[in-house]
């Protein structure tokens, strides 16, 4: 009887070595579960928060633009701009830093222009305008993977040749100065994000 006894233990370990482990996978399938949970509603976070910076940035540059070019706000509104940002963010991954970037831009240019004596930017060419700050903003950003000029010209539906005269105006209206300092970032964010 006894040598029956001692492999009943053993059975009976046996079994309780499988419900912990049983109990140990339900467990780590909770905590990945609960991880899942996590990171999904740390994305949404995020989106959100990525969805607010380009409506602040978006009012931002649209009070640039009614400043500064008379009939502005017939061509072009916040929403207009939010829809921009974001159809650039999905098709193109513009980041929060190339955009804010895009806001400084076109202060220099406006700023240019002005100190020049001249307007170039109107009502007409806003939303060429638009595309080349976001082509100019990432080309200064990003080492590598931009999409070339003929990728946006087919997007934007714009003759490739006037998007390459406007990125040349450009150009030569900033005095080809892109290079951004880290106080005009942190002016700019803390103007745009205030609240």
């Amino acid at each position: 009887m006894q040598s029956y006894l001692p492999q009943f233990q053993d059975a009976s370990s046996e079994i309780e070595k499988s419900e912990i482990a049983d109990d140990t996978i339900s467990q780590t399938q909770k905590n990945e579960i609960n991880d899942n949970t996590f990171l999904s509603n740390k994305q949404q976070l995020t989106k959100k928060k990525q969805n607010v910076c380009i409506q602040h940035l978006a009012q931002k540059l649209f009070e640039i633009l009614i400043d500064a070019v008379p009939n502005a706000s017939e061509v072009v509104s916040t929403a207009s701009i939010i829809l921009f940002f974001k159809y650039m963010k999905l098709n193109v991954n513009i980041s929060i830093s190339e955009s804010l970037e895009t806001v400084l831009l076109l202060q220099r240019f406006i700023s240019k222009q002005t100190e020049k004596g001249i307007q170039v930017l109107s009502s007409r060419n806003l939303g060429t305008m638009l595309v080349v700050l976001a082509i100019v903003a990432m080309k200064n950003c990003r080492d590598a993977h931009i999409y070339k000029n003929s990728h946006f010209a087919k997007e934007f539906d714009i003759p490739l040749t006037v998007l390459n005269e406007s990125e040349a105006a450009f150009m030569k209206i900033v005095d080809y100065s892109l290079f951004i300092d880290e106080s005009e970032y942190s002016n700019l964010q803390n103007d745009i994000f205030k609240d």
